[in-house]
Parts: C-alpha cells; structure tokens; sequence
C-alpha cells in the first residue's frame, strides 16, 4: 500500500512537472520595454550637439575635503560625508573617489568611484543628500524626465541604463546589456527616443593601449547607429 501510495505521489509530481513545461512554453516572452531600431550617422550628426563634458559643471562650491573625506554642503547647513579608499591591503576593497561637479538640471552633486576593474558614478541630491549609484554620466532628454547611461564592463560586456526623472528622484526603466558592442556616444531624438553609436567590441579590443583605441575611434569606418525607444 505504502509503495503504491509512493508511486502515485511520484507520478502526480511528474504531471506537475510537466503542467508547468508547458504552461512555460506556452506563455509569451515578457515584452521588451523597448524597441530597436536602425538609425543613420546623418541622424546622429544633427542631433549630437552638446558633448558629455559639458553636462557636468566644474564648480566646487559645497565640497570640503579633509584628507580622505569629502564633505558635501547640504540645504539647511547638513553635510553628506564620504570616504574615499585610495589604497588597500585588499585590491576588492579599493574605492578612491574624485569630485567631478555638479549636474545643474538635477541640482546633484556628481562624483566617480574608481575600484579595482571598474568605477561607478555618485550622483548626490545636493538638497537631502539622497545617493544614486549610476555606471557612468548620466545625459537628460530634452527635457530631462529620462536620463540614458552607457556604459562598458571589463573586455566584452557593453550596456546602456535609462532612468526616468520625478520630483529629483531616479527610478530605472530599464537596462540593456549585450556582448557585441560598446556605445561611443549617444544622441536624444526626443524624451522617449535616443540613437546610440555603436562600435563592434571585437574591433575595439583591436587596440593594445588607451592611446591605440583613440587612435582607432578616430580612424574607423565600422560604427553603426541604432536608434532604442521607450514604450
């Protein structure tokens, strides 16, 4: 009775196994919450008109330094303080921070993380010292309710994150992430819409040096253009 009993319980499972196979393959794959399309370098031209160095504003008013810790001036005379971790018994442990400014169309304060492969982005919100870690400077739509960051990691992982922008608040919409190229400028049609320019990581990876891949991004007539829309 018991063996039976055990049997039974092993087909019922079995069934169940396969109830939820099926309901799997049969249910549709979730939407992208974006599209991709093809654009031009015509396209790209005439929309590029600020470069990223210009989205940032030098200024260091607010910032105070003591050693390894930077202090933030907040509104109603707070401070947000951070430590910066320059060198470590422990490569993992590296965090070595540099001000780069402030970001006038968020009123935040924006500084870079170097760590050991790769760095991050701070962006402190200069009135309650709200952080939010991006992985690269962020660029506004037109009229800033998203914000799109490219971004590469390591020697073959390229990426793209778009933020929506409420009351100075970053909430993600969505991230793209792919092994076939890395973005070297990007582009807003509109609020919804940008148009990325885009290099083959295998022809990047040509380069042996920084002053190399200059040289080649420069040089090279393997750039393609897509143009990704928010749904």
């Amino acid at each position: 009775m018991l063996r039976q009993l055990f049997i039974l319980l092993l087909l019922l499972a079995g069934l169940t196994a396969l109830w939820g196979v099926a309901a799997a393959l049969g249910k549709p794959a979730p939407r992208r919450p974006y599209t991709i399309t093809a654009a031009t370098k015509a396209e790209f031209d005439r929309l590029k008109k600020t470069p990223e160095t210009d989205l940032v504003n030098p200024d260091r008013q607010g910032l105070t330094r003591k050693g390894d810790w930077f202090f933030l001036r907040l509104a109603g005379g707070r401070q947000r303080k951070l430590l910066s971790k320059p060198g470590s018994k422990f490569e993992g442990d590296i965090a070595e921070i540099t001000y780069l400014g402030k970001l006038p169309y968020l009123q935040k304060y924006l500084l870079q993380v170097m760590q050991w492969e790769s760095s991050i982005f701070l962006l402190v919100d200069q009135t309650n010292g709200r952080i939010d870690t991006l992985q690269g400077v962020p660029e506004p739509s037109p009229t800033v309710q998203r914000l799109a960051v490219t971004y590469e990691y390591l020697t073959d992982v390229g990426g793209v994150e778009v933020y929506t922008v409420g009351q100075g608040r970053l909430k993600k919409a969505f991230r793209m992430e792919q092994e076939k190229w890395w973005s070297y400028g990007l582009a807003w049609v509109d609020d919804r819409t940008f148009i990325l320019k885009c290099l083959p990581i295998a022809e990047a990876n040509r380069a042996n040096s920084t002053a190399e891949l200059n040289r080649l991004l420069k040089t090279t007539k393997k750039y393609f253009y897509l143009r990704i829309t928010s749904r």
